[in-house]
């Protein structure tokens, strides 16, 4: 018995957003794209890469000058054409790949927004702190002269957090931002490239096999890979691993594509035993989280909330959209309704709340939510209850100017 699983990935926008929409390839998104393949398909040791992780950041991080080509950075009242724009809350991982000595940077508050901003500055190596700035305010102290010893560290974290009030108007620069390394070489922050965290597993699918994760298990099967060359130039890869106990054979056929950094496989399952095997579920051909968001703002230059309030709040909305389309064609409306409002009240009085709590801390709200996204959002409540409470019924005018 075969059960087959399709599945495609452009890696370059997995790992390199912007290839996407590119007309030229960069050298990194190619790298990246070898580094992906050579790890999870080839089962080659992959040097991890260098560059750029932002684990997180309130808009997308900006290099060498302010958002939206609004000038160089400016801290203290002098301008400087190199660093980092980061906004609070924010941590970005520097990954240099030798052993670092120094880390230097005029750090703080950006003078376009001085009298607005509150934050707090630290660099972490090791899972440690080796500097806190501490509260860094538009009325008082507004920047710092950051001289780390990272002590050999050959990657490390520099982070920023909102002063205690809300993030909003937060923006942390890092100014000449610069690595000195143990042979005398110097980085620049703001040269460095933006890479994903892709090396984020053992292994790049999963399934679990009589309700245990592949992850535990796959160690002590058997690994086969062999490939070909196709006609036009692309390699053809073949990757299985075999229970040696069930005979069960996990594989995987990739298409690595030569002049783009693209990779397309199936997952097949095959029992070659004698007997059933244990039942196979929640398989995953491309087992990855992956900051689609971040990615996805990085590209756009948009702050990632417009794609939290549009892209991400769609795909959250999904299983309602199909629970109120199927109640609707079993004729429950009662039920169709009764989906949207309670979902709706569910975010608003559990959800949220249940967040403040579990995060043990105030969630800031950005000023654009107050002046932009509540507004709209009452808008569309107008529009979709007053017609409701008047007639009792919908339209599919009311329904067409929702959409």
């Amino acid at each position: 018995m075969n059960l087959f699983v399709k599945s495609s990935l452009a890696l370059c926008a997995v790992l390199c957003a912007s290839s996407c929409w590119a007309t030229t390839l960069s050298e990194a998104e190619t790298a990246a794209a070898a580094r992906w393949c050579d790890r999870y398909v080839r089962g080659t040791t992959a040097a991890e890469p260098t560059g750029l992780v932002v684990v997180r950041n309130n808009d997308p991080v900006i290099r060498n000058e302010m958002p939206g080509g609004r000038g160089p950075l400016k801290v203290g009242g002098k301008d400087y054409n190199r660093g980092l724009n980061c906004h609070a809350d924010s941590k970005v991982i520097v990954k240099v790949g030798k052993k670092c000595k120094r880390f230097e940077s005029v750090a703080g508050i950006d003078d376009r927004n001085h009298d607005y901003s509150s934050i707090v500055l630290s660099v972490e190596a090791n899972g440690k702190e080796l500097y806190n700035s501490g509260l860094l305010r538009h009325d008082t102290k507004t920047f710092v002269d950051v001289n780390v010893d990272l002590g050999g560290a050959t990657e490390f974290a520099i982070l920023a957090g909102d002063g205690g009030d809300n993030i909003s108007f937060d923006w942390a620069e890092w100014a000449d931002a610069r690595v000195t390394c143990e042979d005398g070489s110097v980085v620049w922050l703001g040269d460095m490239d933006f890479i994903e965290s892709w090396d984020s597993g053992k292994y790049f699918f999963s399934f679990d096999y009589d309700g245990k994760s592949s992850d535990t298990f796959l160690d002590k099967w058997i690994a086969k890979r062999f490939s070909k060359t196709l006609k036009d130039g692309s390699v053809q890869h073949f990757v299985k691993y075999i229970d040696p106990a069930t005979k069960l054979t996990a594989e995987a056929e990739f298409v690595e594509y030569k002049d783009f950094p693209t990779v397309e496989w199936r997952m097949k399952f095959t029992n070659n035993g004698t007997s059933n095997t244990p039942l196979i579920t929640n398989i995953r051909p491309l087992s990855r989280v992956i900051n689609g968001g971040s990615a996805i703002a990085e590209f756009f230059k948009v702050p990632e909330r417009i794609i939290a309030v549009t892209m991400v709040a769609i795909g959250t909305s999904l299983p309602e959209l199909v629970t109120t389309i199927t109640a609707i064609r079993k004729k429950e409306t009662n039920l169709s309704i009764g989906n949207i409002v309670g979902a709706n009240i569910i975010d608003l009085s559990l959800i949220l709340p249940l967040c403040s709590v579990v995060s043990g801390k105030n969630i800031p709200v950005p000023s654009q939510s107050f002046m932009i996204d509540m507004p709209v959002c009452l808008g569309v409540i107008l529009i979709a209850l007053v017609p409701l409470l008047i007639r009792e019924k919908g339209s599919k005018v009311q329904g067409g100017l929702l959409l």
